[in-house]
Formats: C-alpha cells, sequence, structure tokens
C-alpha cells in the first residue's frame, strides 16, 4: 500500500477508535493495538509530511506553545443562562416562556466547566475559542485539539458549523491531578471546574493534553443552510454528527414521556426545592433504582432534620432511621417501635426484613 493510502487509512482507523472510546464509552480497539497503529501513523506522517493531514489524530498531543491567546469575536454570542433560585421565581420564567402557548422544555444537567465555541468549514475543525464576555473570547484552539472526544472533521456537516459545549474535568482527572500537584509539593486546586479553566488556558497544549479534560455539546450556534424546529432537535442533529452530546430529556406541560422513575424524581425535586414544614412520602422510591435510592434517601435524612415526617413504605430500607415505625397487617397496626427493636422482636417486621435483605 502507498504511503499516502496507508496515512488514510490509519488515520480513519484511529478516529474511529477515538469516537468510540471518547465519546461512546464504547471502546473496540485495545490499548496496544491503538498505541501500535498511533505509533505507525507518526513515523509514516515524519516520512512523508506532504501527506499528513490536519486533522490526524497525531495532532492531539499538543502544539507548540503560544506567547499569548489571540482575542476571537464570535459570529453569534454566547449568552448566559438565567438562574432562578425559588419556586416563584421558576414560576414567573414559566410564565414568561409559555404566554398561554403548550411547549415542551429541554432538561439537561449543569456541567461546572468552562464554555467555548466550536468552528468547523466543511467539516472541518478550523477555530475553537472560550466564552470570555459572550462577544469576544479567546483562540484555545490547539488545546481544545488535544481534548479526544472533540471531533476533528465531521461527515455531512454544513458549509459553516459553530457549536457550543462546555470543557470540564472528569473526577478522576481531577483527583489524578492534585496527586500529582501534592507530590510535586504544589498547591492544590481548589476544584475542577478551577482545574478545567486553567488546564484550557494553558499556553503551552501538551500541559492541556495531559490534564484530561472531556467536553460536553448542549447547542448549535450556527448551521448554514440547516433550520431545526426546537431545541432537542438541534441535539438530536448533533448526535447524528457524532459529537458528545450532553444527555437531555425532552417534557411537555403533562409530562407525557416521563417514565415512572423520572416522574417520581421530579416530584423529589419539586419537595426539596420548596422545603415544607411537614413531610409526607408515599413510597417515594418505588420506581428507582437502588443506587439513586441510596443518593435520595441521604438528602432526606438532612431534610427530615427539625421536620415531622410520615413514611409510608414497602421497601423497608427506607425507614430503618425513624424514630417510630408503625407495622400494619390487615389494616390494623400489629407493631411499632424502632428498627432494632422492631428486629429483635423477631415479629411480622422482622420477617419482611429478613425476606428483602436476606431472601
Amino acid at each position: 500500500m502507498e504511503p499516502k493510502e496507508r496515512i488514510e487509512e490509519l488515520t480513519a482507523l484511529l478516529t474511529e477508535a477515538n469516537y468510540r472510546y471518547y465519546v461512546l464509552d464504547d471502546p473496540q480497539m485495545p490499548d496496544f493495538e491503538y498505541d501500535h497503529l498511533l505509533r505507525e501513523l507518526e513515523e509514516l506522517e515524519e516520512a512523508h509530511p506532504e501527506f499528513a493531514r490536519p486533522d490526524s489524530p497525531t495532532q492531539r498531543v499538543g502544539g507548540q506553545a503560544l506567547s499569548k491567546f489571540q482575542e476571537v469575536t464570535h459570529p453569534v454570542p454566547l449568552m448566559s443562562l438565567q438562574d432562578v433560585f425559588s419556586m416563584e421565581e421558576l414560576a414567573d420564567f414559566l410564565e414568561k416562556t409559555q404566554g398561554g402557548r403548550e411547549v415542551s422544555f429541554s432538561v439537561e444537567p449543569k456541567i461546572d466547566g468552562l464554555s467555548v465555541a466550536l468552528e468547523y468549514e466543511n467539516g472541518r475543525f478550523v477555530q475553537g475559542a472560550t466564552r470570555g464576555d459572550g462577544n469576544v473570547g479567546e483562540d484555545v484552539t490547539e488545546n481544545l485539539k488535544t481534548i479526544r472526544s472533540i471531533p476533528m472533521t465531521v461527515e455531512n456537516a454544513p458549509p459553516r458549523l459553530i457549536v457550543r459545549g462546555e470543557v470540564y474535568m472528569p473526577k478522576k482527572s481531577f483527583e489524578k491531578l492534585n496527586a500529582a500537584q501534592e507530590a510535586a509539593g504544589k498547591p492544590l486546586f481548589a476544584n475542577p471546574r478551577n482545574a478545567a479553566a486553567g488546564s484550557l488556558r494553558q499556553l503551552d497544549p501538551k500541559i492541556a493534553a495531559k490534564r484530561g479534560l472531556d467536553i460536553l455539546i448542549f447547542n448549535v450556534q450556527m448551521a448554514e443552510g440547516v433550520s431545526f424546529r426546537s431545541h432537542g432537535e438541534s441535539l438530536d442533529y448533533l448526535r447524528r454528527l457524532r459529537f458528545k452530546v450532553i444527555p437531555n430529556t425532552m417534557l411537555s406541560d403533562a409530562g407525557g414521556a416521563l417514565s415512572a422513575g423520572q416522574r417520581q424524581l421530579l416530584c423529589i425535586a419539586r419537595v426539596m426545592l420548596c422545603l415544607p414544614p411537614m413531610l409526607i412520602l408515599d413510597e417515594a422510591t418505588s420506581s428507582i433504582d437502588t443506587r439513586t435510592e441510596v443518593k435520595i434517601q441521604q438528602a432526606f435524612d438532612e431534610m427530615m432534620q427539625g421536620r415531622t415526617s410520615f413514611v409510608v413504605a414497602h421497601r423497608l430500607s427506607t425507614i430503618r432511621e425513624a424514630d417510630v415505625i408503625l407495622v400494619m397487617r390487615d389494616g390494623h397496626i400489629v407493631e411499632q417501635g424502632k428498627h432494632d427493636e422492631l428486629l429483635a422482636r423477631n415479629g411480622f417486621y422482622a420477617k419482611l426484613y429478613h425476606s428483602q435483605f436476606e431472601g
């Protein structure tokens, strides 16, 4: 095979491997094989630089250090989101948004990182910039190239495409970075957001490449010749282009698209936001997975402090810390007491408990 053809083949193979590993979290190529192919590509590009592609996987390790960042004026401003801190502010937002119309909402997690815009021309990544003040940011293209979940080329992209995402530092990367800082006797980073921002604004891309940054794309700023009927539709479009897109759930007024577990989570969130003086929880986590239930129960335990709370439950894991447990059978109270007391009596409650946790 000719060098040019082999370079093209290796670039395609490694790009697909990166997509599956960093975007889909579904690695198909063993690390040893990936490293071997990457080394082969590096050697071919060194021997035949005229065939090296600007979107080559070898270009992600970091280019030359800069003396300063250049300013970039955003073609489409990167506006900030409005915060709400109470049910009243949320109700005001809904009233302004809906205006008597039936609307749907895209519910997405808030990523605590650094907002950036990625620009593509004819499917090729040409520039990346920080949000800055929303109108003018800094050119951090070389640092963004080191983030392996950012595609260097996008098939079937419009002539000009600008997307917005949030660069963040995963917890594992943050812990690894602070461990290295501590070993070197350097100050620790206060939180992953500060670490991500500081890493992305390194003048030397090779430093940024070592920080383990990632990105989630959450908006289409510009897609020349393409229109969307909704924000949710634009996110689906980004997924088809193989970006790593923020997970989202579409909600309508009726909530018809929600699962039973999602409905419960929404109700729990409302309760925690309202902070009522009394809580009545009737099988509040019955449709929620066990791992999430544990986290919610911990939050409920804190929330119940200083509040009268009634909990109706068949899953006894949710009431073990209750001050008083009333055990009902056939419509009558047959036992009452604390969890440990009821277990010691070896009665109906104890049998229920052991059947759930031992049988």
